[in-house]
């Protein structure tokens, strides 16, 4: 009973932050920092299940204005879905790099992917190909990517696994 209240908490609590997403509160920010933090939350579990985590990102990124708890929500989903799509370990890579007048985030997986028929519905609502996901994460970090002013879109690796590329503006490029 307690694990299935846990649950359906947890669950609850997602969908509430999907119905009603938080402004973000932006400041400048360290990407690689933030990127950092999150390797460090995961790097166990990365671990347990023989996954390396790497990054690449230049010596000097200039900061990004965003919310860092927001932006950490989004690269915590990442990296704990692609450790998961490596049951048999693996490689978990973030890159980040300057472009144009923003910056972009790359989390790279070598495990199962995700079938190309799926690729269409990833960030929609409920959709999951988890047997016990809530189809609510990646809907949730895209959502908080595109109020950012960002971009998030998913693709097939040659071979095995998905990349995961986030597009931020370096200021504020709020939508709607």
């Amino acid at each position: 009973i307690r694990k299935e209240t846990r649950r359906v908490n947890a669950l609850l609590t997602d969908l509430l932050n999907f119905a009603r997403p938080r402004k973000p509160e932006r400041r400048p920010t360290d990407l690689s920092a933030l990127v950092d933090s999150v390797a460090a939350l995961v790097s166990h579990t990365a671990e347990q299940s023989g996954v390396s985590i790497r990054k690449s990102a230049p010596a000097s990124l200039p900061p990004v204005e965003l919310d860092p708890e927001q932006m950490k929500q989004v690269i915590l989903n990442l990296a704990i879905n692609a450790i998961e799509a490596m049951p048999r370990g693996g490689t978990l890579e973030f890159g980040i790099s300057r472009t144009g007048a923003g910056v972009e985030l790359w989390v790279r997986d070598d495990g199962l992917g995700i079938p190309a028929d799926d690729l269409d519905r990833i960030f929609d609502p409920f959709f999951t190909t988890k047997e016990h996901g809530t189809g609510l994460g990646l809907s949730v970090a895209h959502q908080i990517v595109t109020q950012h002013g960002g971009e998030m879109e998913a693709r097939r690796n040659p071979g095995s696994g998905m990349s995961f590329r986030v597009v931020l503006p370096l200021g504020h490029g709020e939508q709607a």
